[in-house]
């Protein structure tokens, strides 16, 4: 079992808002109007928007309710069915299970075009402000000042103060949230939930918990990676008594500025752990080039001779011209760098890395390969990314004909400030 001592800020977060939603964060009251007491005046609001034209029905209206049984059954039109085994966990006596569509009226917003954007919405004094998931930062903070704004006199739907935007399409799906403190335009990648009664606070911590992800995850489908509106009308959602809610937003108010504490000391934490990291392994790593790591054996075979065998390798090679004799061709022996040699053991030799490397040549290979660039290597964990590209040899472009083997050593010279081995 993870302690607290063990988890990051935004782990810590999580778990708080998972005992929030399952009504294990603050005492349940047995003086507290229960949630379905709650559920009724929603419908009844829900009813009344409808007959107003503000919200449309929906195709198939459901309600959930608990048994003698203590199983809980969803009435869809005639039918009623046992959904116990989908809900996610217990919750207490007095809450309720909903599904979202019963709780908001959900739909996503309008996309503009790049040029349509430039000609009629940039700069204008009056208007909406328009929020794109850019616009909304993984913090929960929305840009409204963005420069794009829609005219009040607009077919663009509208996404009233005090509701919450949810991103349900791209690389921020379920990612960026936020709750708006004013009337906006907004994107369509981005869902709107108008609640028909108050309780966007609470909606906002369940749409961040463990829960709602795991079941939102479970639903993204396509290449760009979404969850429909459709979809995401059906989740479940426990809902408390007012009361509760209102005490369980209160408390996690009130974490809120120690979960900022935390995190801060945990990210000074982890930058020390890591500066510290570096530094040791750059201690070992420099000890053991001077030959202070392990102790020297006497009766080992002194590096000339492995120097030796190296020369004599490579005289092979190039007889059989798979590498070419360098011009400036030199070794380094004992006594030759006097100050270096100082910090070495007696039986090491010094050479240039050009005695002990060649280079496989640039002939394209005559079947398919993996094409790697500076940003194929891990430089923190000195690996290869797994997603390097295949490329056929016709496709190969031309500065892939560097060709290199297993066991070979790569390094960035291109730029070698990012340190890429």
């Amino acid at each position: 079992m993870r302690t607290i001592k063990n988890m990051t800020a935004d782990q810590l977060r999580k778990s708080i808002l998972q005992l929030a939603i399952q009504g294990k964060l603050v005492k349940q009251d047995p003086k507290d109007e229960p949630a379905s007491v709650l559920v009724e005046k929603i419908y009844e609001e829900k009813k009344k928007l409808i007959a107003e034209g503000k919200t449309k029905k929906e195709k198939v209206e459901s309600r959930i309710f608990k048994g003698d049984d203590n199983r809980y059954y969803e009435k869809i039109g005639k039918e009623t069915k046992d959904i116990t085994d989908e809900l996610p966990f217990e919750i207490p006596e007095s809450w309720e299970w909903i599904r979202l569509y019963n709780i908001a009226n959900i739909y996503n917003g309008n996309s503009i075009n790049e040029n349509e954007k430039i000609k009629k919405y940039i700069n204008l004094k009056n208007g909406y402000n328009y929020i794109a998931t850019k616009d909304i930062s993984f913090d929960k903070i929305v840009n409204y000042n963005n420069g794009v704004k829609i005219p009040f006199e607009t077919q663009f739907k509208v996404a009233p103060k005090g509701n919450v935007l949810l991103c349900i399409e791209g690389g921020s799906t379920g990612k960026k949230i936020a709750l708006l403190s004013e009337d906006v335009c907004f994107g369509n990648k981005l869902a709107c939930f108008n609640n028909y009664t108050n309780i966007s606070y609470y909606l906002y911590l369940y749409l961040q918990s463990p829960t709602f992800l795991q079941l939102f995850k479970t639903e993204v489908s396509g290449i760009i990676g979404g969850v429909s509106i459709n979809t995401l009308k059906t989740l479940f959602l426990p809902l408390p008594p007012l009361s509760e809610q209102k005490r369980i937003v209160e408390r996690i108010e009130q974490i809120g500025p120690l979960l900022q504490q935390y995190d801060k000391l945990e990210k000074q934490l982890t930058k020390l752990e890591n500066e510290i990291t570096n530094k040791l392994k750059k201690s070992i790593l420099q000890y053991a080039i001077e030959g202070k790591l392990v102790k020297q054996d006497p009766n080992d075979e002194p590096a000339s001779v492995l120097l030796e065998r190296i020369k004599a390798e490579k005289e092979k090679l190039i007889k059989e011209g798979k590498i070419k004799r360098d011009k400036n061709e030199s070794f380094i022996y004992q006594g030759d760098d006097k100050n270096y040699y100082e910090k070495l053991p007696n039986n090491w030799v010094i050479l240039p890395l050009k005695q002990i490397v060649f280079n496989h040549g640039q002939k394209i290979p005559d079947k398919t390969f993996s094409y790697i660039d500076i940003g194929s290597i891990d430089n923190i964990n000195q690996k290869l990314n797994a997603n390097e590209n295949i490329i056929l040899p016709d496709k190969a472009p031309s500065r892939a004909r560097k060709i290199i083997c297993y066991g070979d050593i790569i390094y960035s010279t291109v730029r070698p400030y990012l340190h890429n081995m």
